[in-house]
Order: C-alpha cells, then sequence, then structure tokens
C-alpha cells in the first residue's frame, strides 16, 4: 500500500510500472530491475521530505489513504487488517469519495481499484465499523486542525492537494466509506 501510494503521488509511469510489474507480475521479487524501481520509490519519498522536512506543506501528501487507513486499523483493534491493507483500501475509499466531489478523476480510482481488487485484499471489516465508528476514529486523526480535516486528495496521476474538510464533509465521508467497506469487503461479527 505505501509503495503504491508514492508511485500516485508520483507519476502515471511510476503507477504503469507497479500495475505491470508488480500487480501482474507473480514473480516480481526476482526481476532485475526491482532494485532500481525501488529506489525511485524511496526518492519520491525523499523528495518530498526533504522539500518539507517539518511538515508545514507538501510532506502531508504522504497521509494519503491514512485518514480512513487509521481508522480501519483503530477499529480493526490493530492487527486485523495491516498497516498496508488499511493505507491502500483508505486511498481507494478517499479517492473514490473525492472523485464523487469532482475533485479526483476516474483514473486515480480505478487504478486503486485494480490494484486492491488483484492484490490479496481478502481482509474482513468487523461490524462494528459504521458511519458513527469511523466519523469517531477520524475525528481523533492527527490531521485534524481547528474543527478541520486536512483532506490529502489526488486529482490526478502527480497531482496533490489538501482540502480542509468541516465537520459536515466528514459526516459524509464517513457514511460513504461506510457504505464502500459493506459494499467490497466480507464483514465479521465483533
Amino acid at each position: 500500500g505505501e509503495v503504491f501510494k508514492h508511485c500516485v503521488l508520483d507519476s502515471i509511469e511510476m503507477v504503469q510500472w507497479f500495475l505491470e510489474e508488480v500487480v501482474e507480475q507473480p514473480n516480481w521479487l526476482q526481476k532485475p530491475t526491482l532494485s532500481r524501481h525501488i529506489k525511485d520509490v524511496c526518492a519520491v519519498k525523499a523528495r518530498i521530505v526533504e522539500a518539507d522536512e517539518l511538515e508545514k506543506g507538501i510532506r502531508k501528501w504522504l497521509n494519503f489513504g491514512h485518514t480512513v487507513g487509521h481508522a480501519i486499523e483503530k477499529l480493526s483493534s490493530y492487527g486485523e487488517v495491516l498497516h498496508g491493507q488499511a493505507v491502500l483500501v483508505g486511498m481507494w475509499i478517499e479517492a473514490s469519495w473525492t472523485c464523487s466531489k469532482g475533485w479526483t478523476t476516474p483514473d486515480v480510482v480505478n487504478a486503486l481499484e485494480n490494484v486492491c481488487k488483484k492484490l490479496d485484499m481478502s481482509i474482513q471489516i468487523r461490524d462494528t465499523i459504521t458511519s458513527e465508528t469511523l466519523f469517531d476514529a477520524i475525528s481523533f486523526d492527527k490531521k485534524m486542525q481547528c474543527d478541520k480535516l486536512q483532506l490529502v486528495v489526488v486529482e490526478n496521476f502527480g497531482l496533490t492537494s489538501i482540502r480542509d474538510l468541516d465537520r459536515q464533509e466528514i459526516l459524509q465521508m464517513s457514511a460513504f466509506a461506510s457504505q464502500f467497506l459493506k459494499l467490497h469487503f466480507s464483514s465479521i461479527p465483533s
């Protein structure tokens, strides 16, 4: 999840590499080009961190998928859903919601859906994860400032912004996320 996040933040070329050489290739760990691509992914993060060491601007982009992802982890008692899985699902949900608002291109959503469906995402979501519990978990996120949530919006591959969501928008996103989880993942009783 974290590797694909860096690809999405960087460019369509990095996304295509991930889709073609990681998602579509079961033996991708043995590829001779792997170390070069891992360096490329690390360089994306390094460029972002170097440009904003104190997380006052673009470094916040590294939080893409983490708003909903951290809420899923918290509500799953940390461990039932791995961090990378939660972030990947969080990216898919956040991009789907921002796409419904017209802020994100459908290409980003399609790429995230493709990755989630092709990788082993056979996670189960607790039936206690509801719109209300998601809202509560998101409301205590580190990205909350002055009753506004700073949400990372990937408008297109390599084009990212931060939007301040008010309480009403956070409630809308929580309801969307709850329905999305029910639609795409099986649930387990708590």
